[in-house]
């Protein structure tokens, strides 16, 4: 029996020696190898600016942009490489009940929910933060952007891109934090009642601004307190 007990053993660790080799051969890599890759990815300025620099897109296929958004799949695939978007699509469809055939606009809960669901069993969180200077700049440090929604604003391809391109061009960036609260925009126009999908990429804890990456043709550089009046739902990221 103890004999029996030891081939099923044996059996059982080498099936999973084999599925760990397999999962590898897919491209794979350890936590490790993944918080390496992302932290040689990282870039501080002496001005202050803490930034993830590129973080290329990826492509989707033929899956449903109304479901889920390419965004999202650039931002989970840039931390672990093997993220499948066809298996992501199905576990957020299942988060939101959705019957076969059915098509509907899916709330933000009913996607965080899949993708947390899809994450987990690559032994990854995709956690809510808390909005702070601290908390974003915790995980941009260790090389991780940090996911969220948006209240669609023409300001951001507007004013926030234009003083964006001003910034860039300041030389002393106590002086750019000295004059930014005159620039800083108060109350947002309104517009149509959409979401754009938007990464943090970057800090200043000087100028308590945000690097974002999605709201406009090129990432801007948005203020805290811009940042409160526009989120429209949970900051978000991975852990691992």
């Amino acid at each position: 029996m103890i004999s029996k007990f030891k081939t099923l053993f044996c059996a059982a660790a080498l099936m999973g020696a084999a599925l760990c080799a397999s999962a590898q051969d897919e491209g794979a890599e350890s936590k490790a190898d993944i918080k390496a890759r992302l932290l040689a990815n990282m870039e501080k300025k002496e001005n202050g600016d803490v930034f993830i620099k590129a973080i290329p897109g990826v492509k989707v296929g033929d899956i449903d942009a109304s479901r889920v958004d390419p965004l999202l799949i650039n931002y989970l695939s840039y931390v672990d490489k093997t993220v499948d978007p066809e298996k992501l699509m199905q576990s957020i469809d299942r988060a939101a009940k959705l019957k076969k055939g059915e098509q509907r606009v899916l709330y933000s809960n009913e996607i965080f929910d899949g993708v947390v669901k899809y994450m987990a069993t690559k032994n990854m969180n995709f956690q809510k933060v808390a909005v702070s200077v601290n908390n974003i700049a915790q995980r941009i440090d260790d090389g991780i952007p940090l996911f969220c929604w948006l209240k669609a604003h023409s300001e951001y391809r507007g004013e926030i891109s234009q003083r964006t391109k001003e910034r860039d061009a300041c030389a002393d960036i106590k002086e750019w934090s000295k004059n930014l609260k005159k620039s800083e925009i108060k109350n947002f126009a309104k517009g149509p009642n959409r979401v754009t999908k938007v990464m943090i990429v970057g800090y200043n804890q000087t100028t308590r601004e945000y690097l974002i990456q999605g709201a406009a043709d090129s990432r801007i550089w948005i203020t805290e307190g811009e940042f409160k009046k526009c989120i429209y739902d949970d900051l978000c990221a991975l852990r691992f």
